[in-house]
């Protein structure tokens, strides 16, 4: 395992690639499968997440990994709340940005019973928004809900679903 990560620190300080001169010269400067990734914010765990294919542009920080899941564990500030998971086929974006596109299937999962689903979503991880244009469903204990679309304001614990709207409460029927 040292020896791979020392492989990994040495390549990234190779000087940098001139730009590419045709489209097979624009491949991934990096691709890595089975790839484990820890994210931390402040010295904490903020995110371990797992994808079966990475590949990296060392050129713009541009990424793409597929069958990516990431587990976000609680907030220690937040008491109530409970682990998130989110998967999804495909996930692209930018390190710099911290902007990620989900596609294919994404689904969310809590440990609190909650179950998240749309076809396509947009992280703002700098901001913590979260948004979909697609048809969503929200389903847990004793709730449901199916939208036209979403927009989620983590940071502010602000949730808006639009349009078309349908929700049940209270138990199966």
């Amino acid at each position: 395992m040292r020896l791979f990560l020392l492989v990994v620190a040495l390549y990234a300080c190779l000087p940098a690639p001139a730009p590419p001169e045709s489209a097979e010269e624009s491949a991934p400067w990096v691709k890595l499968y089975g790839v484990k990734v820890v994210s931390y914010r402040g010295g904490q765990v903020a995110a371990v997440g797992h994808a079966s294919e990475l590949a990296y542009l060392r050129l713009t920080s541009e990424f793409s990994a597929r069958d990516a899941r990431m587990r976000f564990p609680p907030r220690q500030e937040v008491a109530h709340r409970s682990a998130l998971e989110v998967s999804a086929p495909l996930a692209q974006g930018a390190m710099p940005s911290k902007r990620v596109e989900l596609s294919g299937g994404v689904v969310a999962r809590s440990g609190a019973g909650m179950v998240g689903a749309t076809e396509r979503a947009l992280i703002e991880g700098a901001q913590g928004l979260v948004s979909g244009k697609d048809r969503a469903t929200v389903s847990g204990p004793g709730y449901a809900l199916e939208a036209g679309g979403f927009f989620l304001d983590l940071p502010k614990e602000r949730y808006l679903f639009e349009p078309s709207v349908s929700s049940r409460l209270g138990g199966e029927r």
